[in-house]
């Protein structure tokens, strides 16, 4: 079998999160000329037992990579988050309130799209800066506006409820709404 085995002898209990064992990519230069422009690393996330992350580093910079990606030991990974606290942890976006469809989906902190140039899909962001809304919008990415279709095949919607009783039901803390569609 082959195998290409990386260790790094110096870590110790009180060292193991400043030592990671990494690969580095960088050009072509050498010594003190040379750049570092993304990495890839095991961090080890405690002493006992040895789990460890892997990070994913890239630069906007010379010599400057931050964390972009990181998959932790328990398989929660995270994109712009280093403590991705689900399957899949993504931050980022802006937190300015958009005046428009085009400027909520240029600062979307989610982007679902389809293959295709205009990018139709479903964007997912900060909305209102009163009372720190989110929210989806189904739009291209020239910023024109497009229909959202919830379960187009069939089955309920349910807001404010785990159990809709017809297409579409809203539950809240005065009672409940079945629009009978």
């Amino acid at each position: 079998d082959s195998l290409i085995q990386l260790t790094n002898s110096s870590q110790t209990s009180s060292t193991f999160g400043s030592h990671p064992i990494v690969i580095q990519f960088g050009d072509e230069q050498t010594g003190a000329a040379a750049r570092h422009q993304a990495s890839i690393s095991a961090v080890r996330e405690a002493w006992s037992n040895s789990p460890a992350s892997l990070v994913f580093k890239t630069a906007a910079a010379t010599n400057s990579p931050t964390e972009k990606v990181r998959i932790t030991s328990g398989g929660n990974v995270g994109i712009g988050s280093t403590n991705p606290l689900s399957k899949l942890h993504v931050k980022g976006g802006s937190i300015s309130t958009p005046s428009n469809t085009s400027d909520f989906i240029t600062n979307a902190t989610a982007r679902l799209v389809v293959n295709h140039p205009n990018e139709y899909g479903a964007y997912v962001g900060y909305l209102n800066s009163t009372n720190d809304a989110i929210g989806i919008q189904s739009a291209r990415s020239n910023g024109a506006a497009g229909p959202l279709s919830l379960n187009p095949y069939g089955g309920f919607v349910g807001v404010g409820t785990t159990s809709p009783g017809r297409k579409f039901t809203i539950s809240g803390p005065t009672g409940s709404y079945d629009s009978g569609i």
